[in-house]
C-alpha cells in the first residue's frame, strides 16, 4: 500500500489536469487521422482511430465528474471555464461522429449523455461561484458554455440524421414504384461512342444533384437513376462522379457534413469562432490584470486549451468552406463562379492527398476479401481460432482476422464500365438475376446451365456455389499445362471480396441476403469435413461427379474423401451389433 501512495498523491493533484489535456489531444490526433481511413485501409491506422473515438467521449465525461469535486476551492478557480471546454470535446470533429455504422443509431443514448454532461457541467460552474460576480472570467465562460452547447448538439443533430441511412435500414424494403420512366434514364456512352463529359471541375457538382440517388440504395432497393437533363456521359467520367459520390455517403454517415452544410451549422461556425477568439482575450486580459491569483499548472492547461479550441475551430471553418459540399451548395445560386472556383481548389487538394498517399481521389480503392477455404484452414490449425471457439466467439474471430484488403484491379473496373456502357434498357434486372447462368452458356455448358436453373439458387446460396466453384477450379487450372487464363487473379478476388460481403456486411447485398448460409456453412464444415481445401475438394467432386449431376446420394471414398462418412468397417460392425 505505501508503495501506492505516490500515485495517489500525484493523481490526486494532477489528475484532472492529465485527464483534460488527454481530452484535447485525443481531438487533435482525430482531426488528423479521422480522414486518412476513408483512403487508406491499415489496421493500425483503425486501432488508433478507434482508440481515439472510445476514450474521447471517456475522458471528457470522467474530468467533468472529477472537477465537480475540485471546482469549489479556491486555488482551482479556472477549472470552471474548462467545463465549458469540455463540452466543445465532447462535440467533436467535423470529419469523425461515428466510428462505424451502427454508431448512428445511438443517437438518443447520445442524446441523454448530452443532456447529463450539461447538467454536470452547469452544477460545476455553480459550485465554483464564477457567477457569484461579474468579471472577465464570467464573461469567457458564459461565451464557451454557448460555444460548448452547440456544438454538442450538432453532434447529437448529426447522429440522427446519419441514423436512416444506418445498417439496420440496408436491408429494409421499400414501398417504391419501381416503373421505369424513360424520359428521365441517365444513360452512359460506350467506350468510344459519342462523349460530352463536363469539365472536370463539374464532377463534385454532377454528383451532388444525382446524390439521391445512392441515398435511395442505402434506405432500400432501387432501380433506375433519374437525370433531368437526359445527357449522354461517358463510363469513365460516370466512375468519378460515382467514387465522389461515395465520399459524399461517407461524409453523410461518418461526419458532420450533413449538419454543417446547413443553415444551422453555418450559423455554428459563425458564432464558434468568434466565440472562442472572444474567450481566449478574455482570458489573457485577466491574467493581465490578476496576474498571482491562480495556480501556475491552471493558467498553462487553460491557455493551452483555449489556443487549441480557436485553431480547431478555425480549421473547422476552412474546411467546411473549401468543401465539395459548399461547391455543390453554390453550383445552383448567383455564385456559381465561385462554386468552380472552390471545386478546383477541393479538387486540388485530392490530386495532392492522392500523391501523398498514393491512393484513388475520393476513396481508398481498395476492398476487403475473404476466402472460405483459408477459414476452414486456419479454423483446424490457428490457436486464435481454437481459443476464440473455446470462448464462444469462432465466428467473430474468423470474419474480422481472416479478411485481408487488398487493392481494385483496373480490369475489373473496366469490365463494370463494360456491362454498364453496353447493357440495352431492362437488361440490368436480367443480369442481377442471371447467377451465372450468362457465364455457363458462353461456354455452351448446356448441361450446368440446366443444372443451375433447375436449383434455383437463392442469392447467398449462389453466392456460395460460385465462391467454391470458382476455387475449385483455378486448383484445376493450376494443375495443367494450358497457357493463359485470362482474369485469373482478378476472378479470385471478386469472387473473395462477394465472399466477403455475405460472411462481414449482409447489409450491403439486397433483401433478404443474411449470413445465415455462411454460419451454417462454416458450422457443417466443423463437424463434417476433415482438412476441406480446394484441391481435395475437386478431388472429391470429380470422384463423385455422376452422383451430383444426377443429385443421386454420395458414395464414401475411403482414400481421399474430404466427406466425413462412416467407414464401410463402421458400418459393418453397426449392423452386426443391430
Amino acid at each position: 500500500m505505501s508503495g501506492a501512495q505516490p500515485v495517489v498523491v500525484f493523481w490526486f493533484g494532477w489528475g484532472i489536469h492529465v485527464m483534460v489535456v488527454l481530452s484535447f489531444l485525443v481531438q487533435v490526433t482525430l482531426l488528423l487521422l479521422a480522414d486518412i481511413r476513408r483512403r487508406k485501409d491499415w489496421p493500425v491506422l483503425k486501432v488508433i482511430i478507434w482508440t481515439g473515438y472510445t476514450l474521447a467521449d471517456m475522458t471528457a465525461v470522467y474530468a467533468l465528474g472529477h472537477m465537480s469535486v475540485l471546482c469549489s476551492a479556491p486555488e482551482h478557480h479556472l477549472m470552471a471555464l474548462w467545463a465549458p471546454l469540455l463540452l466543445v470535446h465532447l462535440g467533436g470533429q467535423d470529419n469523425i461522429t461515428a466510428y462505424a455504422i451502427e454508431d448512428n443509431q445511438l443517437w438518443l443514448r447520445h442524446l441523454q449523455t448530452f443532456v447529463l454532461q450539461v447538467v454536470a457541467a452547469g452544477y460545476v460552474l455553480y459550485a465554483s461561484t464564477v457567477f457569484s460576480r461579474p468579471s472577465l472570467l464570467r464573461s469567457a465562460t458564459i461565451l464557451m458554455s454557448v460555444v460548448g452547447v452547440l456544438k454538442y448538439g450538432e453532434r447529437v443533430w448529426s447522429l440522427r440524421g446519419a441514423d436512416k441511412y444506418a445498417s439496420s435500414s440496408l436491408s429494409a424494403t421499400s414501398y417504391k414504384d419501381f416503373r421505369a420512366e424513360r424520359e428521365y434514364r441517365l444513360s452512359l456512352a460506350p467506350k468510344g461512342g459519342k462523349k460530352v463529359d463536363p469539365p472536370r471541375d463539374r464532377i463534385v457538382i454532377i454528383a451532388h444533384s444525382l446524390l439521391h440517388v445512392p441515398k435511395q440504395m442505402f434506405k432500400g432497393p432501387t432501380r433506375y437513376v433519374k437525370n433531368k437533363s437526359a445527357k449522354t456521359y461517358s463510363g469513365e467520367y460516370m466512375l468519378k462522379v460515382a467514387e465522389a459520390q461515395l465520399s459524399m455517403m461517407y461524409d453523410l454517415l461518418y461526419t458532420k457534413a450533413a449538419v454543417v452544410h446547413t443553415v444551422y451549422g453555418m450559423c455554428i461556425r459563425v458564432i464558434s469562432l468568434p466565440f472562442t477568439v472572444a474567450a481566449l482575450l478574455l482570458f489573457h486580459a485577466m491574467r493581465v490584470r490578476d496576474s498571482d491569483g491562480y495556480r501556475r499548472a491552471d493558467v498553462i492547461v487553460t491557455n493551452l486549451l483555449l489556443t487549441g479550441a480557436v485553431v480547431l475551430e478555425a480549421m473547422s471553418l476552412v474546411r467546411s468552406v473549401f468543401s465539395m459540399w459548399t461547391a455543390a451548395l453554390l453550383a445552383g445560386t448567383k455564385w456559381h463562379e465561385l462554386a468552380s472556383a472552390i471545386a478546383s481548389a477541393e479538387r486540388g487538394v485530392i490530386w495532392t492527398v492522392k500523391m501523398l498517399m498514393r491512393s484513388e481521389a475520393y476513396w481508398s480503392g481498395y476492398m476487403r476479401k475473404h476466402n472460405m477455404f483459408k477459414v476452414f484452414f486456419h479454423t483446424d490449425y490457428s490457436t486464435g481460432s481454437k481459443l476464440a471457439k473455446s470462448i464462444g466467439r469462432e465466428d467473430w474471430w474468423d470474419s474480422m482476422f481472416y479478411s485481408r484488403s487488398t487493392r481494385v484491379p483496373a480490369a475489373i473496373m473496366d469490365k463494370v464500365l463494360e456491362l454498364v456502357s453496353t447493357a440495352k434498357y431492362g437488361e440490368v434486372g436480367l443480369m442481377s438475376r442471371a447467377r451465372g447462368v450468362n457465364a455457363v452458356n458462353r461456354r455452351e455448358e448446356h448441361e450446368l446451365v440446366a443444372l443451375i436453373k433447375a436449383l434455383n439458387l437463392e442469392l447467398a446460396d449462389s453466392f456460395l456455389v460460385w465462391h467454391i466453384a470458382t476455387n475449385v477450379y483455378i486448383s484445376w487450372y493450376n494443375d495443367q499445362d494450358t497457357q493463359g487464363l485470362h482474369f485469373k487473379r482478378e476472378s479470385r478476388q471478386l469472387s473473395n471480396y462477394m465472399f466477403f460481403l455475405l460472411a462481414a456486411r449482409p447489409y450491403m447485398l439486397p433483401y433478404p441476403v443474411t449470413r445465415h448460409r455462411y454460419v451454417q456453412l462454416c458450422h457443417d464444415s466443423v463437424t463434417h469435413l476433415r482438412c476441406c481445401t480446394a484441391e481435395k475438394l475437386r478431388l472429391a467432386v470429380s470422384d463423385q461427379k455422376v452422383n451430383l449431376m444426377k443429385r443421386c446420394p454420395l458414395q464414401p471414398d475411403t482414400e481421399r474423401s474430404i466427406i466425413g462418412f462412416p467407414s464401410p468397417v463402421n458400418n459393418s460392425s453397426d449392423n452386426k451389433a443391430k
